[in-house]
């Protein structure tokens, strides 16, 4: 069994891999969201107009917004988001808090980790309210 400084410091790790990952998730979740956007109100429109039709070209960037429980599944979402990216990693740095082999330096980074993930779980609540 490691030796229980080697414990504590572990557990630092996983707030930092929740900060990588949750910041890459809202990345990607925000590139997506602004490529749906630019078919939806740019593309489908001039497109519609060269093909002189009746109704939109992309229905499916219309039509995926209207589906029953949809913000149900929005709101889930955003709580599975918040448990995985904010609570588990506060887990792990509240029982690194709690560890009898705390040390300055540590706990400074510890400090630094909870206000990103604070700021991440802003970024995440943010983004569900559209």
């Amino acid at each position: 069994m490691p030796p229980r400084t080697d414990v504590s410091r572990l557990l630092l790790s996983v707030p930092a891999i929740c900060l990588v990952l949750g910041w890459t998730y809202l990345v990607n979740d925000e590139k997506i969201s602004a490529i749906g956007c630019y078919v939806r109100d740019r593309l489908g429109p001039r497109l519609g107009e060269l093909a002189s039709a009746h109704g939109t070209v992309f229905g499916w960037e219309v039509y995926h917004r209207n589906v029953a429980g949809r913000t149900m599944r929005k709101r889930l979402q955003t709580m599975v988001d918040l448990f995985t990216y904010l609570v588990l990693p506060m887990v792990c740095t509240t029982a690194f808090w709690c560890s009898s082999t705390v040390q300055p330096l540590l706990v400074l980074t510890s400090l630094v980790q909870t206000l990103a993930l604070a700021v991440l779980a802003w970024q995440f609540l943010r983004r569900a309210e559209r």
